[in-house]
């Protein structure tokens, strides 16, 4: 089973439910749709639900997909010229690293990528971070 999104605009975030399972094409695959789909709402908070992912990435994996997290925001930040996007991530280990590799990749080429194991928190922290 592949990896299937839902979007949903809330207050002032897009959420993002994912399922399925891990394979990290097909999680860089779902990085442009995303952006798009935030974009048509206006949004540059989003929070990514993937605590119904299934899998086991390796730190391969976990390098590839946010290298190309970032390589994303930063090509639409570009085309946009204000946008900055700031994406919560919420799951639990295996499908994301404990040691934060994702967040330290991600952040070390521009973006500005965090990870959660829980909702309130994520929410805390894309509320925190201004508009």
């Amino acid at each position: 089973m592949k990896i299937t999104l839902s979007f949903e605009m809330r207050q002032n975030y897009m959420f993002v439910k994912a399922t399925g399972v891990f394979s990290v094409q097909d999680a860089i695959d779902t990085i442009p749709k995303a952006l798009a789909t935030a974009d048509s709402f206006g949004a540059t908070r989003i929070l990514v639900d993937c605590l119904e992912l299934t899998g086991a990435p390796s730190v391969a994996d976990y390098y590839q997909y946010s290298k190309s997290v970032a390589a994303e925001f930063l090509k639409t930040s570009r085309i946009s010229m204000k946008k900055v996007y700031r994406a919560a991530y919420v799951a639990k280990p295996p499908i994301f690293d404990e040691h934060l590799f994702i967040e330290l990749v991600a952040l070390n080429r521009g973006a500005t990528v965090k990870l959660f194991e829980n909702t309130t928190d994520a929410i805390a922290w894309l509320e925190s971070q201004g508009s």
